[in-house]
């Protein structure tokens, strides 16, 4: 299992049960949740990223600390510069379409824009493979996975 912000608690715990004995620690939001049942229930419906945000912390240490505690391991077919401590940028793609709006001017606007090191992370429900074609012909490297089934993340980082 690859561990990313999309996994919900539920799957995680599951997986890597080592990590349940430093959730309260990680995500002081789940302390209060003292009832089991509670636990369980919101666990099921709430992704790491989620969970991050609802305790205050930013969403890739959050994901460092518990793939540390799973053992450290690393997809490796994931490219050395995709790190998820490293996104400073977030576009969910799926809500601009909702708009009208397609992402792919503000895609090239913040990618554009990132510091050396720094990731854009697009969300959507699709592969968005014009696009990533586009950003590597603008000098992008460039990483889409699917996170879980009919969600995926693409990655980019100005070279």
């Amino acid at each position: 299992m690859t561990i990313t912000l999309d996994t919900r608690i539920s799957q995680l715990w599951q997986e890597h049960p080592e990590t349940r004995l430093h959730w309260d620690e990680w995500a002081p939001a789940f302390a209060s949740l003292t009832n089991e049942t509670m636990r369980e229930t919101v666990a099921k419906s709430t992704s790491i990223e989620r969970a991050a945000n609802l305790s205050g912390i930013h969403p890739g240490e959050l994901l460092a600390r518990i793939r540390s505690a799973a053992g450290g391991t690393r997809d490796a077919s994931l490219p050395d510069w995709l790190r998820e401590e490293d996104v400073t940028e977030r576009i969910d793609a799926d809500a601009m379409l909702a708009t009208g709006v397609h992402p792919v001017g503000l895609v090239r606007q913040k990618a554009g824009a990132l510091a050396p090191g720094a990731l854009l992370e697009l969300k959507s429900s699709f592969r968005p493979d014009p696009l990533i074609e586009l950003m590597k012909r603008e000098g992008c490297e460039v990483h889409s996975l699917e996170t879980s089934p009919g969600r995926h993340a693409t990655y980019f980082m100005r070279t």
